[in-house]
């Protein structure tokens, strides 16, 4: 080592550590060791703590909320009505039969018909009918082959796409008057089809030939004229709806003095019993286009029945919904009751056939947003809902305009804020609510 001047000499670094840690035993080998008790605190703390995160966990995920039976508010019409049997009256005309004993119809049931229109044949045997049946189908399909053969190229347009499109349509009309059931066009669009695939044929060049076809067809037709036998025609002598049968209480209920009818008068028609029709005539002519429905209705239900006011009418039996009838008349009794007479100008197979009826006048008709009775609560005076906006709960008040015992319907209130609106959610059950509420 050097000499430093003094006699000594200079220690190294690694020496002078030494003797310090030896001078004040300091020692550097740290023991985290813990003893058996200690250990036991610490793991004693440890599931405690994760006992504790896991249980909140656990609370945070099944955590009840606050349950809320909603119902969304729709409008909904309510009828007050009166059920009573009424009896239809109509100008009717009956159209005798002669000349046979088989009537084959001309025009459907309910079908308008002008003067001198042919509402039925007669024939005089069903043999010959069934066979003068099939002529219509038969003369269609002359028809059909004569146009085909007045068909030529020059006459037809030479983009054959519009021909292509011609046949597909036909196609799918036919289609879907198979799905749909109405087959009572369903020849007619055959042949529809059949003439556009042959016009796609003759735009193409292809020869057609229908003449043979035509000509078997017109021997048919000839030869079921010869078997049918004598026939006759009935026509209309006046102009209405042609109606093929009868119900026997044609001409019963005066037409022309209608609005005089009393209860009496009403009682009589409902009680009547029908006329035997037998085989003597075709059928009717309804030869007005207003009819009427009579009946007797309560004194306290009429008042609510304003002369020249169109009452909705619900007819049992009758599939096509209800009927807007007008208030024609209301004739007094002393019996406690009103005669009633309604009008209607609208004419249909059904409506045609309507005599002896079972009707529901609805006397009254509310319209408002439908609500729970359970869910009115009465706040600072104002009759109102809670209703739930997103999360927070809101009262809303509502303009009952009729009430019964499951429900209440509250009048719209467009423009006016604070009433209920259309689509909200209005509560029907929930404790502890209050406007501004927050829903967890």
């Amino acid at each position: 080592m050097a000499d430093n001047g003094k006699g000594t000499l200079k220690k190294s670094g690694a020496d002078n550590v030494k003797s310090f840690r030896g001078k004040y035993r300091i020692n550097t080998n740290i023991d985290f060791r813990l003893s058996p008790t200690a250990k036991r605190i610490v793991y004693i703390f440890l599931a405690a703590l994760f006992i504790i995160v896991l249980v909140h966990q656990t609370y945070l995920r099944v955590k009840p909320q606050t349950q809320l039976n909603t119902q969304s508010a729709v409008i909904r019409q309510i009828y007050a009505s009166v059920d009573v049997p009424a009896f239809v009256v109509r100008r009717e005309s009956v159209l005798p039969a002669s000349g046979g004993t088989t009537v084959v119809p001309c025009v459907e049931n309910g079908g308008k018909v002008s003067i001198g229109d042919a509402v039925a044949d007669i024939y005089v045997s069903e043999a010959a009918a069934s066979s003068a049946s099939k002529l219509s189908s038969l003369e269609t399909l002359l028809k059909y082959y004569e146009g085909i053969e007045n068909v030529e190229s020059a006459n037809l347009v030479s983009d054959i796409g519009i021909y292509n499109s011609a046949v597909l349509d036909s196609l799918l009309s036919l289609k879907k008057s198979i799905l749909t059931g109405n087959l009572s066009v369903l020849e007619e669009l055959g042949y529809k089809f059949s003439e556009n695939l042959t016009k796609r044929q003759i735009i193409v060049g292809k020869s057609v030939d229908v003449s043979a076809d035509a000509a078997a067809v017109t021997a048919q037709i000839e030869q079921i004229k010869s078997a049918t036998g004598i026939k006759s025609t009935v026509t209309a002598d006046k102009s209405g709806n042609f109606v093929n049968t009868l119900d026997g209480y044609e001409g019963l209920g005066s037409f022309d003095e209608i609005k005089k009818m009393t209860y009496g008068d009403v009682e009589s028609l409902l009680n009547s019993q029908p006329s035997a029709t037998g085989t003597s005539s075709v059928g009717k002519l309804i030869t007005s286009f207003v009819w009427y429905a009579v009946c007797n209705v309560p004194e306290k239900e009429a008042i609510k029945l304003a002369v020249g006011n169109t009452v909705t009418v619900t007819v049992d039996g009758y599939g096509r919904g209800d009927i807007r009838f007008k208030v024609y008349a209301k004739n007094e009794n002393a019996n406690g009751y009103v005669t009633l007479i309604l009008s209607n100008n609208e004419l249909n197979e059904d409506l045609a056939l309507l005599r002896k009826i079972n009707i529901k006048i609805h006397t009254e008709e509310y319209a408002g947003y439908e609500i729970d009775r359970k869910a009115l609560r009465t706040v600072d005076g104002e009759v109102g809902v809670y209703v739930q906006l997103g999360n927070v709960v809101r009262f809303k008040k509502v303009d009952i305009v009729y009430s019964d015992d499951s429900l209440v319907l509250s009048k719209k209130k467009e423009g006016e804020s604070g009433y209920v609106c259309l689509y909200d959610e209005v509560i029907i059950e929930g404790t502890d609510l209050y406007d501004g509420k927050i829903i967890d």
